[in-house]
């Protein structure tokens, strides 16, 4: 039938056929690039940007207690108390004070740990005495020998057998007494904080400490299992080493059985630890 047309009408049809072509190539062309667009949008200024709201969130809980953590550190009168060796006549006052920050930072323990003596002073006196050789006291002798100044650290209490968060703070005589001091913290409040936070539908949010494994994560079986995060399922080094650099704001993608998945990550020197927020490409395509 296409035979028995005019030359005229062959080339209508034919000028048709190609401008129908280049419409629907270019319309293919630009739903693509619209598309690239908007993941290149939430990759580059979304994500980060909701990252860094997540961040200083998470810093507003934890500050306070953290700059309290750190003034005791540096008390003088708590300092003279080390240098004579945590007398017992001093213990009223040190539970006195220990009480009232207690309460002013709606903390579950206030603690002083002395490395000379090994005594364990809480806000309700002395508790126990560490000892090097006992396993259970490795974190405080692991913890001075490390170097660092600051930790957070999450364990139960044992004085009341409750999860908490420690902001671990180290102090030092000016003869070199050393031991360390700060805050137990009921994780509840920042759990929550982290299990509430949606990015997209599914997006979710988890704290990482510097050496790459999990402190506080929404799903609670995670953060008790405190993993890798480089040995969690789609995770591989490629994919986590920008996100661990050290800056306010890094992203990376990685694959998972939700699909490709764009994952942002902020770090928060204030804290030592980075913030980590994920969510899946088809959600913010």
């Amino acid at each position: 039938m296409f035979a028995k047309l005019s030359i005229q009408k062959k080339l209508i049809l034919g000028l048709t056929g190609s401008l129908i072509l280049t419409i629907g190539i270019s319309s293919a062309v630009g739903i693509w690039l619209i598309g690239d667009r908007l993941l290149e949008r939430a990759s580059n200024e979304e994500l980060p940007v909701n990252v860094t709201a997540i961040r200083n969130d998470i810093l507003q809980v934890i500050a306070g207690p953290l700059a309290q953590s750190r003034a005791m550190a540096v008390n003088p009168a708590l300092l003279a108390w080390e240098s004579d060796g945590t007398p017992d006549e001093r213990e009223p006052a040190w539970q006195a004070y220990a009480g009232k920050l207690k309460d002013v930072a709606k903390a579950s323990s206030v603690y002083w740990v002395s490395e000379s003596t090994g005594r364990y002073h809480t806000d309700k006196g002395l508790e126990r005495t560490l000892s090097r050789g006992a396993a259970s006291d490795a974190w405080f002798y692991g913890f001075l020998s490390g170097g660092k100044q600051l930790s957070l650290d999450l364990d139960v209490d044992k004085s009341n057998n409750v999860p908490n968060l420690f902001i671990n703070v180290v102090f030092k005589t000016d003869a070199g007494k050393r031991g360390v001091t700060g805050l137990g913290l009921a994780v509840d409040s920042l759990t929550t904080l982290i299990k509430n936070y949606r990015i997209g539908q599914t997006g979710h949010v988890f704290l990482v400490r510097p050496d790459g494994s999990v402190l506080l994560h929404g799903d609670p079986s995670v953060t008790s299992a405190r993993p890798k995060v480089v040995d969690m399922t789609g995770w591989s080094a490629p994919v986590l080493q920008p996100l661990m650099n050290g800056q306010p704001q890094a992203v990376s993608r990685r694959d998972s059985d939700q699909g490709r998945m764009m994952v942002a990550s902020s770090f928060v020197p204030e804290l030592n630890l980075y913030v980590f927020a994920e969510v899946p490409e088809s959600e913010v395509a």
